[in-house]
């Protein structure tokens, strides 16, 4: 498979969470959805940085986003742990969760 190849497996598999959550989402209450806005937008950015953060990936980098499930989920429990949770830093938090993962031994994870 071409690195472009995979770079479009991977920007499908971010896209098909994505709808996951939109889907699921939208199944909610007015209440609860109003009540997960914060949510939503965090899905949302976390979802278009990914998105275009994975068009410069190599092809390690590539396997590892593949096989972490729910990558979108994933990022979001960590980013809302993450103590300064403001826009203008949730460039730099993707940055340096993409760095962790680049560490990852895909053999260990698998």
């Amino acid at each position: 498979m071409t690195l472009e190849e995979m770079r479009e497996v991977v920007g499908n598999k971010i896209y098909l969470e994505y709808e996951v959550f939109k889907q699921t989402t939208l199944k909610k209450s007015v209440e609860e959805v109003y009540e997960s806005s914060y949510q939503i937008d965090s899905y949302i950015n976390l979802y278009e940085f990914l998105l275009e953060m994975c068009q410069e990936f190599e092809k390690e980098e590539l396997i590892k986003i593949l096989i972490i499930p729910n990558i979108l989920g994933f990022l979001y429990d960590k980013w809302i742990s993450f103590e300064d949770s403001s826009s203008e830093d949730l460039t730099n938090f993707i940055n340096r969760e993409i760095k962790n993962i680049r560490k990852i031994n895909v053999l260990e994870v698998a």
